[in-house]
């Protein structure tokens, strides 16, 4: 598994995005999660896994949404949405939209297993770093 320390880097009207530029690429890893599943105060770094998925995905149960404990890691599966060439690969989780955990992460080729169609990614929040989301554009449209 392959796993990135993300830092705050942007507010919408919905969500919340946590970035970090990966020098290999030179492109940002670009995360973004709806603010109803992020623990409050929001967290100021994320740390978020990937790892290849070779199975089907109907054999995938990814983790629950318990919004009374939102504390709790994310782990869905994704798929390739739209590549942008030469450097980053937008990825789509997979199931009815509105039951999404994540938004459309941006993830750049080098962290991105080789022959790998679906990803499990996996978000585990710094606890520590609760209310040290700050310092950040606030946009009032979302993506």
């Amino acid at each position: 598994m392959i796993e990135m320390a993300l830092g705050p880097s942007k507010e919408t009207d919905k969500k919340l995005r946590w970035s970090t530029l990966v020098e290999e690429d030179k492109a940002y890893f670009e995360f973004y999660i709806p603010k109803s599943r992020v623990p409050k105060p929001w967290p100021g770094r994320i740390f978020v896994g990937i790892e290849p998925f070779g199975g089907e995905p109907s054999n995938f149960t990814q983790s629950p949404c318990d919004l009374d404990n939102l504390d709790n890691p994310i782990k869905v599966l994704v798929k390739p949405f739209r590549e942008h060439i030469p450097t980053t690969v937008r990825y789509r989780q997979l199931g009815d939209k509105s039951d999404w955990q994540i938004g459309e992460p941006y993830i750049p080729l080098s962290l991105i297993p080789p022959d790998s169609h679906f990803l499990i990614i996996e978000v585990k929040w710094d606890l520590d770093s609760k209310g040290q989301f700050v310092d950040v554009p606030t946009y009032r449209e979302d993506l």
